[in-house]
């Protein structure tokens, strides 16, 4: 899958491990007031759920259409980050049927509005944002896992994997409650904010590999 409008592209693959890609995204874009505003939302089926290909892509598609319409009314970027989230949870919970398995379809999530003064990130799960630019890339996301989360802290964990797949929160049926993590970011200077699933974080572990992926 690719996407490309004015200003922000995407692309999908389903890769050589799995049968199906669980990955999937959506990109907007905007103009509020004379002033561009751009969007994009990832998402990633949870490999131990079920039907994790129609949790992601349920998740997208509810949550663009929240961010699209909530920005062209002109809502701040923080409310519209929250409510497409939000949307995105309620739509997976929602799949036919999710509530009856033991696994219920399940995914990650990470979406941006970019404007051109600052940058707003909003995730629940693994996905990652990174900003890219002359420095390297700085990754703007703390994983939901027991060790990302230990590692914000500065706790040395002996034997932790800092790239654990473990998760603490996801959308779907038996998720946590609870809002997505927001953070906002003013670039110091020209870059390129980087949206991805862990099928690009886990195995381009380099900042330069980022780099060079968020170039392609």
């Amino acid at each position: 899958t690719a996407l490309d409008v004015p200003g922000v592209a995407g692309v999908t693959d389903r890769g050589r491990l799995r049968g199906r890609n669980e990955d999937a995204l959506a990109v907007g874009r905007l103009d509020r007031d004379g002033t561009g505003v751009t969007m994009a939302v990832v998402c990633d089926g949870v490999s131990t759920s079920s039907q994790g290909d129609a949790a992601a892509r349920a998740a997208v598609d509810a949550a663009i259409v929240v961010l699209l319409d909530l920005l062209g009314r002109g809502h701040g970027a923080r409310q519209s980050t929250e409510a497409g989230a939000a949307a995105a949870a309620a739509a997976v919970a929602g799949l036919p049927g999710a509530r009856a398995v033991a696994m219920p379809p399940s995914c990650t999530y990470v979406s941006a509005i970019v404007t051109d003064a600052e940058l707003t990130v909003g995730w629940v799960g693994d996905s990652r944002a990174y900003w890219l630019d002359a420095d390297g890339a700085t990754q703007l996301t703390v994983d939901d896992s027991p060790a990302a989360q230990l590692a914000q802290t500065g706790i040395p964990v002996p034997g932790v994997d800092p790239h654990s797949v473990a998760l603490l929160r996801w959308l779907g049926a038996d998720a946590p409650d609870g809002p997505p993590h927001v953070v906002a970011f003013t670039p110091p200077g020209p870059g390129r904010l980087l949206l991805c699933s862990d099928g690009l974080s886990r195995y381009a572990k380099d900042p330069a590999d980022l780099v060079v992926a968020g170039r392609g």
